[in-house]
């Protein structure tokens, strides 16, 4: 049985570390196959954990309407850069990945991982000695 979504996704091609959220309207069997489908769409970041923002069941009216914004919105439609420049009020959409709280995280989970090996290390050369 075909069911109509609306799915926020975050889609690129607006310059490294940034965003523009885009809602995209899909007709799927259930919401996790919505987002599975969403996410191969062109301009959406595919390697991304947190491309899907959020994935919600709507009417076919509301479904037809999304169409239309999709539709009319100039940044589904454009080919390359210069178009995207273009673009009125295109800047304001683009939001960012905050690299800061993302390289604090991957530092962290780092130094724990080396910790564990150096401790794991240690423990079997006193094994070693003990014996």
């Amino acid at each position: 049985m075909k069911k109509y979504f609306k799915v926020n996704a975050k889609c690129g091609h607006v310059g490294r570390g940034n965003f523009i959220n885009i809602d995209f309207a899909v007709v799927a069997s259930s919401a996790k196959e919505a987002a599975a489908k969403t996410r191969m769409f062109g301009r959406v970041k595919h390697h991304y954990k947190d491309a899907i923002n959020y994935v919600k069941e709507i009417n076919i009216d509301e479904f037809n309407e999304l169409v239309e914004q999709l539709s009319n919105d100039p940044y589904i439609s454009c080919d390359n850069i210069q178009e995207q420049r273009r673009i009125e009020d295109f800047y304001d959409r683009i939001d960012s990945y905050d690299f800061e709280e993302i390289k604090k995280d991957r530092c962290v989970e780092y130094k724990m991982k080396k910790r564990k090996i150096l401790e794991a290390t240690a423990r079997l050369h006193i094994k070693e000695f003990s014996i």
